[in-house]
């Protein structure tokens, strides 16, 4: 009688973990594309890095019975240490989905939060077309809240600024100044100002200056 007692005992509780598994896929953006393996090593086995940041600090209680608490903070965070945040990755780049909500974006351009071998190339220049002469592409996403991402390359070694100013031709954030070698660059602004206070939302203008030239490119900040 102990022994089917603690049979059934475990059966429960193996069940109970796997439901919250599998219900927890509907509680992220496009979970689906990946099931379990969004946030699992296999299907069910051990919590890669996007699952381990969740059962860190994004369940709604601890357990199996906490829901993943999907928003700006978990959306701007790069688990897997691809250089794209898991919003990116999971087509929701603002973290402004909802459980219950239609996904958001195409699904084919889904990529593994947890799998840094998995990461998107929908936005991002491809560095084997890489131009002549040098370059400022537009942010991307644009509009943005939380996190932008300014891509350039450039095809000699050479001094490289870039800045950010409002439409009065202020500066407001001075992101690089150095000198570079060649090749193709990102770089990520959080709306922030030099003082690390976030702007107020508006129109921004990115301007890189690089041999004498300057390139800007429109930025649009919505809080």
């Amino acid at each position: 009688m102990v022994k089917r007692s603690v049979f059934l005992l475990v059966m429960l509780m193996l069940f109970q973990s796997l439901f919250g598994r599998s219900a927890r896929v509907g509680q992220i953006p496009n979970g689906s594309v990946f099931g379990c393996k969004s946030c699992h090593t296999g299907n069910g086995g051990p919590r890669n890095a996007f699952g381990l940041d969740i059962q860190n600090g994004f369940l709604s209680q601890a357990g199996s019975g906490g829901t993943v608490v999907w928003g700006v903070d978990l959306a701007q965070l790069d688990s897997d240490g691809d250089a794209s945040t898991n919003g990116l990755e999971l087509q929701d780049p603002e973290g402004a989905w909802k459980i219950g909500s239609s996904n958001p974006g195409k699904s084919q351009d889904v990529t593994n939060p947890g799998d840094a071998e998995s990461m998107p190339t929908t936005g991002i220049p491809d560095p084997s077309k890489l131009p002549a002469a040098w370059s400022l592409s537009e942010n991307y996403p644009n509009p943005f809240n939380g996190i932008t991402r300014i891509f350039y390359n450039l095809p000699a070694n050479g001094a490289v600024q870039i800045g950010i100013y409002d439409v009065q031709g202020r500066r407001v954030q001075t992101l690089v100044r150095e000198h570079l070698s060649s090749g193709m660059f990102h770089y990520e602004w959080n709306g922030t100002d030099s003082a690390g206070q976030e702007v107020q939302s508006g129109v921004y203008l990115c301007v890189m200056s690089f041999e004498g030239q300057i390139r800007q490119q429109k930025i649009i900040y919505l809080k």
